[in-house]
């Protein structure tokens, strides 16, 4: 179901003092989240982003291994 109450984070993107850099936020509902640890889907939208391929692209294939994803674990059933 859906929950009214958001989960908010603020964070200055960029450099960190670990050297890493954000290059991409996702958001995403809990279709992704609940089937998907975070590191997966980083990995899946980097691809993308080190490709050069639009956002887009990595939004449609991140939306696509969800809904497989939800549909072998939890069968034809959608909230």
């Amino acid at each position: 179901g859906i929950i009214p109450t958001p989960s908010v984070t603020y964070r200055q993107l960029g450099e960190h003092h670990s050297g890493c850099q954000e290059l991409f936020v996702v958001l995403a509902s809990d279709g992704v989240w609940e089937h998907f640890s975070d590191q997966e889907v980083v990995d899946l939208v980097a691809k993308f982003h080190r490709e050069g391929q639009p956002a887009k692209a990595a939004c449609t294939n991140l939306i696509a291994h969800s809904a497989l994803r939800w549909r072998r674990e939890e069968g034809n059933y959608r909230d």
